[in-house]
């Protein structure tokens, strides 16, 4: 089988979903013999890793052109080498819809991996303009696909919600890593993730100065728009929290591996998540996470590796209170029991060989409906 990957972009500061789809598809090539590529548009910033996946970039054209070049390129690889499934990952985006329009066109099984856009926090933000596009193509693009890839129960729920069927849930994964104990690591509360509204920083900001832990830093690590970061320093500065609390610029590979390692406690104080890699990543890299139920990580509780929690300054502070009362032993129990959760649930070779049965499915299923 020939599987094709499309996404928008593979930029290093757009969010997880970049990290992500590589590791997936690199998963994927060396878990089975299927063939596997990628298509995306140029970037104008640096991309993540990529190693041994055929890439075929798009440049980036007016709308019309880019159709154009989707087509061109996609005519090309189908005969060539017959395309059996397209994996589109992202929604609204022109990119991934022309990758739908051929596929349609050419008979070819989809499947869309919304990544966490179609969640209800995530639809009420510029809401006019996404009913409309809705209704123009992007119900259509869903209810025609032969599946609808989600990673999380909690991303099942809200698709279904919206009327979609097919539903099927892969999570993303994480790899096992070496971890430095808590004995080694400074008195540091780490939010790492893109900075962005959906992020729930400024409670997090109002949480911490209700909390002001003595000798404790709150250090915040990612990419996003000028002004909003700039408002986020200026309510650092009117709350005097300059001295403990750091905005950082984005940080990738081994320097964001570093990050991890060095700190204690990992924060996500989301509004809403599809998956959340960073809380794997985290939960990988020894430590205790305090998140929020708008994200999949609701079994943190019972595992004993963290906390879930409604978001709120009152509960956020309480979350943080007793994650830094924890002796250094304690937090050790936590990060063992988080980073078997996450070897035992989130390993890449468990969720290549699921998605791979799936794609199989799939083809088997599109085949016997076309022809009959």
């Amino acid at each position: 089988m020939n599987i094709l990957h499309v996404i928008g972009s593979l930029g290093e500061t757009v969010g997880g979903t970049s990290r992500a789809v590589v590791d997936l598809v690199s998963s994927l090539r060396i878990e089975n013999s299927f063939r596997y590529s990628l298509l995306v548009q140029e970037s104008t910033t640096k991309e993540v890793a990529i190693e041994d996946i055929p890439i075929h970039r798009v440049p980036k054209l007016r709308i019309l052109e880019v159709r154009r070049k989707v087509f061109e390129y996609l005519a090309g690889v189908h005969k060539s080498d017959p395309i059996s499934l397209i994996h589109l990952h992202g929604v609204w985006s022109p990119f991934p819809h022309f990758g739908i329009e051929f596929a349609r066109r050419h008979q070819i099984p989809y499947v869309v991996a919304p990544h966490g856009m179609l969640e209800p926090w995530c639809m009420n933000q510029k809401w006019l303009k996404k009913k409309v596009g809705w209704y123009c193509y992007q119900k259509k693009d869903l209810a025609c696909a032969a599946a609808i890839h989600a990673c999380s129960q909690n991303e099942k729920r809200a698709l279904e919600d919206l009327g979609l069927k097919n539903v099927i849930v892969v999570p993303n994964g994480v790899k096992i890593r070496s971890t430095t104990p808590s004995s080694g690591r400074n008195k540091t509360v780490l939010f790492l993730s893109r900075i962005h509204e959906i992020k729930g920083i400024p409670v997090l900001l109002e949480a911490w100065g209700q909390l002001r832990p003595q000798g404790w830093n709150l250090e915040i690590y990612g990419s996003g728009d000028a002004a909003y970061i700039s408002g986020l320093i200026k309510q650092i500065r009117k709350m005097s929290l300059s001295k403990a609390v750091q905005i950082f610029g984005h940080v990738s590979g081994q320097n964001k591996w570093d990050v991890y390692d060095r700190s204690s406690i990992f924060v996500l104080p989301s509004h809403s998540e599809n998956f959340g890699l960073v809380v794997a990543e985290a939960l990988v890299s020894g430590m205790p996470v305090i998140t929020t139920n708008g994200t999949p990580w609701s079994e943190l509780d019972e595992v004993g590796c963290g906390w879930c929690i409604e978001l709120g300054r009152e509960n956020l502070s309480h979350a943080l209170s007793q994650a830094i009362a924890l002796s250094a032993a304690e937090r050790d129990a936590m990060a063992t029991r988080g980073r078997n959760y996450i070897a035992k649930n989130f390993s890449w070779n468990s969720i290549a060989s699921a998605l791979v049965a799936d794609y199989q499915q799939i083809a088997e299923g599109w085949c016997v409906v076309n022809e009959s």
